[in-house]
């Protein structure tokens, strides 16, 4: 049985509010066909949806609850807890905390809360309405890593589903080649890395004191652990995974603050990498600035436009609404006069 401590994977998954997708999540986990025990530390961040519900029954179904196996339940101020290995997979172990209250704006005592958890070899990222589809995910990016022991990122393309439309397409469509990323071309490159396709080594994330909290969480994250000059980010084009388009993130995110949040973590890793990279970083940062000035002016231009649309409706509206109480008003005094200037039919025969 192993213990807290003794994993070689740790899956890092908070959900909140994606009880009709945290299944398929939980599926990707335990479909893992690896030679070594992996943990997959679930956070349901105060749910009020169901999916606390739905993650419990998913419990109840496919993991043991004998003693033999460590099944434990407890509780703590912030939260309930369930830790088991699954029925069938015994490579596959489970740790779930159900928030007693939303911790959204306190990102760094969630973190508190899974530390203890996160302490395998590999930590490995994926949100609760993403999942894993290929059952060797794992298995490849650890048998790489071990072998390229400068290597401290691995990810690789998947498919896209947008929640809206339900089309599916390839996150990276123009298909790009297999490759090894150091820091300074992977700043170049526009957003390639599906945030659930990341297995990261846990030595090579430098905890820096004074690191802000961003809203680019795994893009902050991948910039850390390539500040070495010797370590780089492994990219596979194989498909292993699905990316869910449209979700939480694009919608509760104000596009400016994401735009002025990206500006700040360049900046912030611009002077952490010990300045050896700057004339990249600094171009990364104008064309940032560019595009938020651009998205700015459009907005403007928008809400005018907005403006505009909403004045000529109304005038719209009151024109026809005038216009059909002209012609109503004509009915009735047309049927008022007719009937006394026209002489009764029958009365003429």
């Amino acid at each position: 049985m192993a213990i807290n401590g003794e994993y070689i994977v740790s899956i890092n998954c908070i959900t909140y509010n994606q009880s009709a997708y945290i299944t398929d999540t939980l599926n990707g986990f335990t479909i893992q066909q690896t030679s070594f025990p992996f943990v997959a530390v679930v956070m349901d961040d105060a749910s009020n949806d169901g999916e606390q519900v739905v993650i419990r029954s998913y419990v109840d179904e496919y993991f043991d609850h004998s003693d033999e196996t460590g099944y434990k339940q407890w509780e703590t101020d912030d939260a309930y807890w369930t830790f088991a290995r699954h029925k069938e997979n015994v490579q596959c172990y489970l740790v779930v905390a159900y928030l007693k209250r939303n911790l959204f704006r306190e990102p760094e005592k969630k973190e508190a809360l899974v530390k203890e958890w996160m302490n395998a070899k590999y930590m490995a990222l994926c949100e609760g309405d993403d999942y894993w589809t290929d059952p060797l995910k794992l298995q490849k990016q650890v048998d790489f890593m071990e072998t390229h022991e400068n290597c401290s990122c691995y990810a690789h393309n998947s498919l896209t589903l947008n929640t809206n439309t339900r089309q599916i397409g390839l996150f990276n469509n123009k298909l790009l080649h297999t490759k090894d990323y150091s820091l300074e071309p992977f700043i170049l490159r526009d957003w390639f890395t599906p945030t659930q396709s990341l297995l990261y080594r846990r030595d090579s994330y430098q905890a820096f004191e004074d690191k802000p909290v961003f809203m680019h969480g795994d893009y902050s994250l991948l910039l850390n652990v390539l500040l070495p000059q010797e370590s780089y980010l492994h990219y596979e084009n194989d498909i292993m995974s699905v990316y869910r388009d449209g979700g939480w993130a694009s919608t509760h995110y104000n596009e400016i603050d994401l735009y002025n949040d990206f500006i700040s973590l360049l900046e912030y890793f611009k002077q952490k990498s010990n300045h050896r990279c700057d004339a990249i970083f600094d171009k990364q940062i104008e064309r940032q600035r560019l595009e938020l000035e651009q998205y700015v002016k459009y907005q403007k231009e928008f809400e005018k436009a907005h403006v505009l649309f909403v004045r000529v409706g109304h005038w719209l509206c009151r024109t026809i609404a005038s216009i059909i109480n002209k012609y109503v008003s004509c009915i009735q005094v047309t049927k008022k006069i007719v009937p006394m200037a026209v002489p009764n039919l029958e009365q003429l025969d």
